[in-house]
């Protein structure tokens, strides 16, 4: 499996039919990457770290941390590995059987399925099974050295989002032109909450209002 960097989204995606599977923008896996200067001016500097929280995919590393950036929201995965020249392989992260993650691949909505149906029990969460890493928000062009080094990194930019909703742990970010992100909170909700919603309504004014359910 090769994933790609698009450069219209910044997803690390695997191109179908020379599209990115985020955008539907044109890729061409013969044009170099965006510098890290460039990149630095799209994603900002990093902000605060927001909580831990699990992605909704399928192939690419789903548990994780969510900090905000000046410029966007960064989801860092607890897994991390190397870009490997041109091909970066990662296990689908489902436990449920390998027909499963093939149904998953040819049908997003089992997919969603598969994320709806999962519940973490509060009482039994420890956050601190999932210690976020060491990161030093003055290191020089460190968002933009992140999101080149592993594939499972997302981030969103603050200007592609149209309306952010919440039911409980469960999260919702809608974005122009992008695939919709979904996520779970996994440690306290609302201390969670209180942190990013202050992050889009400072950087995203015009953005729907949070529903807190």
């Amino acid at each position: 499996m090769t994933f790609v960097l698009c450069r219209h989204c910044l997803g690390w995606v695997e191109p179908v039919q020379y599209r990115c599977a985020l955008c539907a923008e044109g890729v061409d896996i013969s044009d170099a990457d965006p510098s890290l200067e460039v990149l630095t001016e799209r994603m900002g500097f990093l902000d605060d770290r927001l909580g831990s929280v699990q992605m909704l995919r399928n192939e690419l590393p789903q548990t994780g941390h969510l900090y905000s950036a000046t410029k966007g929201l960064l989801f860092l995965p607890q897994e991390t590995r190397d870009v490997v020249d041109e091909a970066t392989c990662w296990k689908p992260q489902s436990t449920t059987g390998h027909w499963w993650s093939t149904v998953k691949s040819m049908m997003p909505q089992a997919a969603l399925i598969d994320w709806l149906a999962h519940r973490f029990h509060e009482n039994n969460w420890n956050e601190s099974l999932l210690p976020p890493p060491d990161l030093d928000p003055h290191a020089p062009q460190l968002l933009a050295r992140l999101l080149m080094q592993h594939p499972g990194v997302l981030f969103i930019e603050h200007t592609s989002i149209q309306q952010f909703r919440n039911r409980k742990r469960n999260w919702t970010l809608y974005r122009h032109g992008t695939r919709t992100v979904h996520f779970r909170v996994l440690g306290d909700r609302h201390d969670f909450h209180t942190r990013i919603e202050a992050a889009l309504r400072f950087t995203h004014t015009n953005s729907t209002t949070v529903e807190m359910l």
